[in-house]
């Protein structure tokens, strides 16, 4: 029973935490956006430019495009398109993880259905399960050993890699080595893992060994420590990509941009830099103020 308990206290400490960052993140003051092109909510623009090219653009209604977005962002989400361009050697270790993180997502709403429904006896669904949950653990497993071993080998990364990053990468490898060793032991198309997946749902799951044990333990507190960590990017894109990459909205009078830069600019600093340059030494007659 506690094993059921723990994988849903984990799911909803997961969505909770994850809702609780996007929410501080929304919260946080306006910053200086950098309106870099093309964006792709600019429609009819694929030379990259902007509706502020038009004369009088003030006058004019503005076309958007939210299906070239969310194109857009499928892309870099499924495919990291930005980092295959920027660093293809990095790619090649980083692409594999995530991707084998989505097939285990995959994997799990799968055993979840099958083992909700009766239908792990249908053989599509049986053969779908397999493939997502072997390529789930085999690409992130192999992907998490190459980011750790280049972390450690390259020099470069070494310098601003922090014991925590280091901590990330040994967890979730270990995480994905035991799942592959646990599930995939008596074969790919065992049914251990949506049996598994039935009696943690009802409660009435009995890890059969310490290997089992450990691999849910590690998923639980994954699951847990993931929204709270340096791994909450994954929430953290959202608003570096609409707020802050492509937002090119007009700061006109009456309008919520005007609003947020008003919210902005009552926005006080509670903390000082101490640099000196920042807080120069008062005249003489003066009082200084901290910055």
């Amino acid at each position: 029973m506690l094993f059921g308990i723990g994988a849903y206290v984990a799911a909803g400490l997961f969505l909770a935490l994850s809702a609780l960052r996007a929410y501080r993140l929304n919260r946080l003051p306006l910053h200086g956006r950098m309106e870099l092109y093309p964006a792709p909510a600019e429609k009819g623009r694929k030379h990259g430019g902007s509706y502020l090219e038009e004369p009088e653009w003030w006058t004019k209604p503005r076309q958007v495009s939210h299906m070239a977005e969310l194109a857009e962002m499928g892309g870099e989400i499924v495919f990291i398109k930005r980092l295959f361009h920027g660093s293809r050697s990095f790619w090649l270790a980083s692409w594999p993880f995530h991707f084998g993180m989505y097939c285990l997502f995959v994997w799990t709403l799968l055993l979840i259905l099958t083992a909700l429904t009766g239908a792990g006896n249908v053989e599509a669904l049986r053969v779908l399960t397999a493939l997502c949950g072997f390529l789930g653990f085999l690409l992130g497993g192999a992907g998490s050993l190459i980011l750790l071993a280049r972390r450690l080998a390259d020099k470069r990364l070494r310098i601003y890699t922090t014991p925590q990053e280091y901590l990330n990468l040994i967890l979730l490898f270990a995480a994905f080595l035991t799942g592959a060793c646990l599930w995939f032991g008596d074969g790919l198309f065992s049914d251990s893992a949506r049996l598994a997946m039935r009696n943690i749902l009802t409660l009435s799951y009995t890890p059969p060994g310490v290997l089992a044990a450990v691999h849910l333990l590690l998923v639980y507190g994954l699951l847990i420590y993931i929204p709270i960590g340096k791994m909450s990017h994954y929430v953290g894109k959202f608003f570096a990509y609409h707020r802050f990459l492509w937002d090119n909205a007009a700061n006109l009078k009456n309008s919520g941009m005007a609003a947020q830069v008003d919210r902005a600019l009552k926005n006080k600093p509670q903390t000082v830099w101490s640099a000196p340059h920042a807080n120069p030494a008062p005249a003489a007659g003066q009082e200084g103020e901290k910055t």
